[in-house]
């Protein structure tokens, strides 16, 4: 299929970016590549991905590892068009606007409905 939406997942959490990825894959209109890092992200940012799923909080194992704020400016400088939704523990209505205002395309809380939740704002993102 030449017309897979090409999704990149970035969370520093082993886990839970093998539940996001493996779940997100389940939908076979998508190819959905995982990253532990911002940096790795970026590095193949090249190939263009339809949208970016961030984690906010990426540098809680490596202080020095770029957060998720720091990722997404530089996303939006590499492809301006490429649609980032934002994952974070912080229900911080302040984190979501700032996040937001930096470009985001939206913002999901991680608690026990955020697979539930993002499947939703992806559909939503590609409509």
């Amino acid at each position: 299929m030449g017309n897979l939406k090409k999704i990149f997942v970035v969370e520093d959490d082993a886990f839970f970016l093998d539940v996001l990825t493996d779940n997100l894959s389940e939908n076979d209109t998508y190819e959905v590549k995982g990253f532990s890092t911002a940096e790795e992200a970026l590095n193949e940012i090249g190939s263009i991905p339809d949208l970016i799923v961030l984690d906010y909080y990426l540098d809680k194992e490596n202080p020095n590892a770029m957060n998720g704020m720091e990722a997404l400016q530089k996303i939006k400088v590499i492809s301006p068009n490429c649609k980032v939704i934002m994952l974070s523990g912080q229900e911080s209505l302040t984190t979501a606007d700032e996040l937001l205002d930096g470009g985001a395309n939206d913002y999901v809380i991680k608690d026990r409905d955020a697979i539930k939740v993002l499947q939703k704002k992806i559909v939503k993102a590609f409509a």
